[in-house]
Order: C-alpha cells, then sequence, then structure tokens
C-alpha cells in the first residue's frame, strides 16, 4: 500500500495525463474510455474524471451520458464520488449524487466520501455532501431543556426523514 499522498499525488497525475492525452478522445469517442483497461492502472475512467486537479464537470456528465457506471469501484473500493470529495469538486459532487452515486459508500480503508471532503480540507466539497444528505429532511422536534439536561418530548415528520438508520445507529457502526 502506498501512503495516501503519495497514492493520491499518482492519482492526481494520472488523471491529468489521461486529461492531456486522451482529452479529444474524452469529447469524440467517450464510450472507448468505459473499456476495462482503456486507462493503465485499472483507474475507471469516471475516477480519472471526477478527482483530477481540474474540475471538469462536462467530462463527467459525458462519461455518464455514455452509461459509465455512477458507482464503479476502482481496486481500492474507491467510487468516483470519493475521489471528487477528496479533490475538492462540489459541482461533480452533485453530478454523480443526481446519477446515484452512493454517498455512503466505504473504500476498503473504511473511508466515506465524506471522510475523504474533510481529510483533503475540502469545505465547499464536505458542504456539497452535508447539504445533499439534508435534501428530504422535513418535520419537528420538540424538546424539553431542564437542569442540563436535553430531553425529546415529540417529533413528526411526513417522510419519516428524521432519523435515518442507515446514517445514524446506537446499535453498531453498520450505517455509520
Amino acid at each position: 500500500h502506498q501512503p495516501d499522498a503519495a497514492r493520491h499525488q499518482r492519482q492526481g497525475a494520472l488523471a491529468l495525463g489521461v486529461k492531456q492525452a486522451l482529452g479529444l478522445q474524452l469529447r469524440l469517442e467517450p464510450q472507448k474510455l468505459l473499456k476495462p483497461g482503456a486507462l493503465p492502472g485499472a483507474l475507471p475512467a469516471l475516477h480519472a474524471a471526477a478527482g483530477g486537479d481540474e474540475d471538469d464537470p462536462a467530462g463527467v456528465q459525458l462519461l455518464l451520458k455514455h452509461r459509465a457506471k455512477a458507482d464503479a469501484r476502482d481496486p481500492r473500493g474507491r467510487s468516483a464520488l470519493h475521489e471528487a470529495a477528496f479533490a475538492g469538486h462540489p459541482e461533480i459532487i452533485g453530478i454523480l449524487l443526481g446519477a446515484g452515486a452512493d454517498i455512503h459508500a466505504r473504500d476498503v480503508d473504511r473511508r466515506t466520501p465524506f471522510l475523504e471532503a474533510a481529510r483533503g480540507g475540502r469545505l465547499p466539497a464536505l458542504q456539497a455532501l452535508i447539504d445533499h444528505t439534508q435534501q428530504s429532511v422535513n418535520g419537528w422536534v420538540r424538546i424539553k431543556l431542564y437542569k442540563g439536561n436535553v430531553v425529546v418530548v415529540a417529533r413528526d415528520s411526513k417522510t419519516d426523514s428524521l432519523f435515518d438508520p442507515t446514517i445514524a445507529t446506537f446499535e453498531d457502526d453498520a450505517g455509520a
């Protein structure tokens, strides 16, 4: 296993090289980039487009249009959403989430896109991920404050979105 910084530097250089060498192909023949082995190192084309140093939402949309899988994983279990979060591309994050990428996906190191955005110090990317989780939250909670204690006395939601057991659980860390 390479150290994280070296791995991300290699992947960033690979993504940049892919964009320079295959930039025209991305625009003219994106379907060829979707074939296994089209890029060196078993890196899916969508990962390269999502995680490069340059923000390329048009390239990501083009690959998705040509049936790239929004939730495809590389050999380390990372998705394009992991790469976009670490690289700090909030617009690409929105595109990938809109295409069905799993916001709670974990790689082999058990890292989520949230953690990748935080590790990379990418606050706009982290905010884009948080905003996505809050899109369907509605309702209200009534609490009682007494001598430093907080007690939930009532709550209601039209869609039961106040609590999502796949995100927060007190039983185990299967969802969190």
